[in-house]
């Protein structure tokens, strides 16, 4: 398959130069090897979610934070950052709360018979939460905090019947998109106005231009499929698939188009941008691996259970074109070899031979005539 303009990737980088050289690895310093998530905070701190508290590294040491700081809980499992650049924290047990210029806060409300693992935020900046109990409106009034039900077991919808809402985004229309068990739910205006109802349990996952395409990806027993949704109609398409038959833990499309799968005990899975959706790079073997995330500098932070946090520097992404020296934009075939050079089959009949400070083109052709 031809792969137009670009570029040798980080996977490419990966294969020949060796996972350890890239991959670096932390634990000492966290608080636990058991990491969730982790995200990055508008002063550039990141912050990981772990078994045991939350952890902030500024690049140097990291800060724990517990329940003897004011966390509700010490097993955090997610993040999701707010457009005021506030990060919300999701407990194991008790009510989240958000970390606003390193400050932890809490909410203050009752959040009795409630579990939230889940949270968006729509265009009006308002606030949603996922819960075991349905779906909730976060709101405040006379500067205190209030959770508005929206959807709960008590709703007359049959959709809403005893189940557990998982929140994955809005769209560019100010739609509420979520799931539970078989269905895919689209909320507008306060309203569920569109079921999907599919043939096992799953869960979804925004890709980077959701808000406007509405894609997603749908993980189930069998692997991945990318979906185009049309909550007009009722419909829904798959572009293409993934099979797998690994337990998938997470997806994550990141800026390049790349998509990483992460895996319950195989390690992660790289699928390159437009590229054979067939073929991936396998890194970090047998390893549990709960997410990965895309700093704004381009960094990938990879968390793992029990093995801490892995850094994949932006330095490790290069991107090589004609004008720096390749013989076509077209590439047909990459391979490393043991010397760390990678070598490219070009749609022009040539050779390139990237080491560390040249290119070398061959022509085998002429060579043989």
């Amino acid at each position: 398959m031809r792969i137009q303009v670009l570029c040798v990737l980080l996977f490419c980088a990966l294969n020949s130069a060796g996972q350890s050289s890239l991959f670096k690895n932390y634990r000492e310093g966290l608080s636990s090897s058991e990491v969730y998530a982790c995200m990055q905070d508008p002063k550039g701190y990141m912050w990981f979610a772990t078994e045991n508290g939350i952890n902030r590294y500024d690049g140097y040491t990291f800060q724990s934070y517990s329940v003897a700081d004011g966390l509700p809980d010490n097993t955090i499992v997610d993040f999701f950052m707010d457009s005021q650049g506030r990060i919300w924290y999701m407990p194991l047990l008790g009510m989240p709360g958000y970390i606003e210029d390193g400050i932890l806060k809490r909410l203050d409300a009752s959040f009795d018979g409630y579990s939230a693992k889940t949270i968006t935020e729509d265009q009006q900046k308002n606030i949603y939460l996922g819960t075991v109990n349905g779906y909730l409106k976060v709101t405040y009034k006379s500067n205190k905090v209030h959770f508005v039900p929206l959807y709960t077991p008590f709703s007359n919808h049959p959709a809403f019947q005893k189940f557990h809402f998982y929140i994955s985004g809005t769209d560019k229309l100010n739609n509420i998109w979520g799931y539970h068990n078989d269905k895919i739910v689209v909320i507008k205006n306060n309203k569920a106005n569109s079921f999907h109802f599919l043939d096992t349990d799953f869960s979804i996952y925004q890709g980077t231009d959701f808000k406007i395409t509405r894609n997603f990806f749908q993980v189930n027993d069998s692997g991945i499929s990318y979906l185009r949704t049309n909550p007009y109609y009722n419909k829904i398409k798959t572009i293409y698939q993934i099979h797998s038959t690994d337990k998938i833990n997470y997806v994550f499309e990141d800026s390049r188009k790349n998509l990483w799968v992460c895996t319950y005990n195989n390690g992660l899975f790289l699928y390159p941008s437009h590229g054979d959706m067939k073929k991936s790079y396998h890194y970090l073997n047998s390893i549990c691996v709960s997410s990965v995330f895309e700093d704004k500098e381009g960094n990938y932070w990879i968390t793992t259970i029990g093995n801490g946090v892995f850094f994949v520097s932006a330095e490790g992404y290069l991107s090589y074109t004609t004008s720096m020296g390749l013989s076509d934009n077209n590439i047909l075939a990459m391979a490393g070899d043991k010397q760390n050079n990678i070598w490219m089959g070009l749609n022009n009949g040539l050779v390139n031979k990237l080491g560390k400070d040249s290119i070398v083109i061959y022509d085998f052709k002429k060579d043989f005539d």
